[in-house]
């Protein structure tokens, strides 16, 4: 007989306001281009429904897709100048909702008290504090002391405060998922079985992007590459 699953509702409700807050960040920073997410949302959909069955397998499949999945908007023409999340950064997203929602009904295994965990913990408070006030500083401290954001020039290059806010969220984001992946990670590869699937996945996922560097260096830079890197003579894969 199949077991009776109890919803814990602390961990249900933060599922809940992360998954509000994922939804409005995908459609803020997610280009909704058809093409582009006929590929991508799947391994989204897959990558969370693996990791809230067991966070193991959810784990294995990330770490497969990591380094393919930031060259895919380059072959639906998603460029530099096309405002964009990470593709790697919203995989991690999805990822880390999946062990939200395996928490939701399954006591969390994850376990903090190693030493190295101490600095972390702190710096993430620094980065969590940093990200505040750059945000608070491009946005003229609004909604404190301005009546709406302005879109003001911040830089020499022509950054606008919406691109100096944009980078300041996904920057903060990717070191803070960085050490939360670490955190899984510490806690769910003990074995060295699992450690082994580890690699296998990663090694896998490597040739795949290091076949397209190679193919973009010796027959075509622009196949799944941007201008700009097409003109400084790199190929995304490195």
């Amino acid at each position: 007989m199949a077991k009776n699953i109890k919803i814990r509702f602390f961990p249900f409700y933060i599922t809940i306001i992360y998954t509000i807050g994922l939804y409005f960040f995908y459609l803020k920073y997610v280009p909704l281009v058809k093409n582009f997410q006929v590929i991508f949302l799947p391994v989204l959909l897959l990558v969370l429904f693996l990791a809230s069955l067991k966070v193991e397998w959810g784990t294995l499949f990330f770490v497969f897709t990591f380094p393919i999945i930031n060259a895919l908007p380059y072959f639906f023409g998603l460029f530099e100048n096309i405002p964009c999340a990470p593709t790697a950064l919203v995989l991690f997203l999805f990822y880390f909702l999946g062990i939200l929602v395996r928490n939701s009904y399954t006591e969390p295994k994850l376990s903090i008290k190693h030493p190295i965990f101490q600095p972390m913990i702190l710096l993430s408070c620094v980065i969590l504090i940093s990200g505040l006030v750059n945000y608070l500083r491009y946005s003229n401290f609004y909604p404190i002391f301005s009546d709406s954001i302005y879109e003001l020039q911040t830089n020499v290059n022509g950054v606008t405060t919406g691109g100096a806010l944009m980078s300041t969220l996904f920057h903060s984001l990717n070191y803070l998922t960085g050490f939360v992946f670490f955190t899984i990670l510490l806690n769910t590869a003990k074995s060295r079985e699992y450690i082994k699937k580890l690699i296998v996945a990663q090694m896998i996922g490597l040739p795949i992007i290091l076949l397209l560097g190679f193919y973009q260096h010796f027959r075509d830079p622009s196949f799944g590459n941007t201008p700009f890197w097409v003109q400084m003579m790199q190929i995304n894969s490195t």
